[in-house]
């Protein structure tokens, strides 16, 4: 076939089947039947004499070598043509009514993810936001695939050639329940932090071997964390009647105090400030709306800080 006899809309179909991998949700992000896009993907194994997607795991297809040929093209073709089409139509975000997809880890959600909502509804009452809370930071593809617009949070060994901006930094502290034995006059020592057993967060997708073990070993302790788990607010809401101990941020176990009666201490040994950034692709870098949302997120997480304590950045 021709390129001259080609609908072109089938680039757009093209762009969605290879980002998405799927014929429904391909559908499902330029607004066409199922039907449709199953009719483009016959139309366009046609053009190229290839099956361009092949069955594989979980309903996810495969791409054929050639398809994965025609990613960046395809990427680079809808770019230019989103900028020829939108250069005229400035985003405003009164009227708009398009949908951010936002990644959070569940600890910053709990900071920031209700002051961000509110202002959204005040600013913008059509805009649709889908936060989820990704648990690791370990590629772009969640950018590339459009699955995330940004993504928010304190993730250990994210990765290079992302674009990225501190948001707060925040100060570590060991918490325990209000009565825990270990505490004494507000503080704990370094003999009662390893004298009672550990329940921590770990992020990095190795399980025991986190944030707090590292510190503990450069320190020479063996200590070890006793139970690890992948959302940051179980460690907190867990201690409450039991003589386990976590390291959190200061301002979650400051928000939570008023709720689970928690024995706050400072860390009885140097360790580095926690650093909260938003990531994003620089295929967004410059675009519009998704400024506009970054702004929004810094917006709330500069209110988020200016609450804490006097001494935290």
């Amino acid at each position: 076939m021709s390129i001259k006899h080609l609908n072109l809309n089938l680039l757009r179909a093209l762009y969605a089947l290879l980002s998405c991998r799927h014929v429904t949700l391909a559908s499902k992000q330029i607004g066409v039947s199922q039907s449709s896009m199953s009719i483009s993907l016959k139309q366009l194994r046609e053009f190229y004499n290839d099956s361009l997607l092949v069955p594989g795991r979980h309903n996810i297809m495969q791409l054929t070598p050639l398809a994965a040929s025609l990613i960046e093209p395809t990427r680079n073709a809808m770019s230019q043509i989103d900028t020829i089409f939108s250069c005229h139509q400035p985003f405003n975000p009164a009227t708009d009514t398009r949908t951010f997809r936002i990644g959070m880890s569940d600890l910053v959600s709990y900071l920031l993810a209700p002051n961000l909502i509110h202002k959204i509804e005040e600013v913008a009452p059509d805009i649709k936001v889908n936060i989820v809370h990704p648990r690791y930071l370990t590629s772009s593809d969640v950018f590339e695939s459009g699955e995330l617009d940004v993504m928010v949070g304190m993730f250990e060994g994210a990765p290079g050639g992302l674009k990225h901006q501190a948001l707060f930094h925040d100060e570590a502290v060991i918490v325990g329940c209000k009565d825990h034995p270990g505490f004494e006059n507000g503080t704990i020592s370094m003999d009662n932090i390893l004298k009672y057993p550990l329940i921590q967060l770990s992020l990095s997708g190795t399980p025991f071997h986190n944030y707090f073990d590292r510190y503990l070993a450069k320190l020479g302790y063996a200590k070890r964390v006793s139970i690890s788990v992948g959302h940051g607010l179980v460690p907190l809401i867990t201690l409450p009647g039991t003589n386990y101990l976590t390291l959190t941020i200061r301002s979650a176990a400051e928000k939570l105090n008023d709720y689970l009666h928690l024995s706050i201490s400072p860390v009885p040994f140097p360790i580095d400030i926690y650093s909260c950034y938003q990531y994003w692709h620089q295929k967004d870098n410059e675009d519009p709306s998704h400024q506009w949302i970054r702004s929004l997120i810094k917006e709330v997480a500069k209110q988020a800080k200016s609450s804490k304590r006097p001494g935290v950045n």
